[in-house]
């Protein structure tokens, strides 16, 4: 079995936080995409979606720990979305553009994760 690239994990570990905050979407639209171009906007919303919610993200000390959370409903508190680096995103693309497997595997092993607070 061949090694999977390190920007596809990266790519996976960011999704975690959909799958984390039960918002499917994103991973779901990655996981079974019919062209590059659904990857493209997949991944967009879901920068775009990460990015809105980490501007309501606020720091919470867990076990002598001060971590970044973001509150999605009134019982519901999750570690705050991190935004993959540039070079990621860009290598990332060149991987799907080449074989949308590489979309495929980042949606599965993002239900993989699941960051905990």
């Amino acid at each position: 079995m061949a090694e999977i690239p390190g920007e596809v994990l990266e790519i996976a570990k960011f999704l975690s936080f959909f799958a984390e905050a039960r918002m499917y979407k994103p991973i779901d639209e990655l996981a079974k995409p019919f062209s590059y171009e659904d990857v493209v906007r997949a991944l967009e919303d879901a920068l775009r979606q990460a990015n809105v919610l980490l501007a309501s993200a606020y720091e919470k000390k867990v076990n002598d720990k001060v971590v970044r959370v973001v509150r999605l409903r009134q019982d519901q508190e999750v570690p705050a979305p991190y935004i993959p680096k540039l070079e990621t995103v860009k290598k990332f693309l060149e991987l799907c553009k080449e074989n949308l497997v590489y979309a495929q595997e980042a949606a599965t092993l993002a239900l993989t994760y699941r960051p905990k607070i």
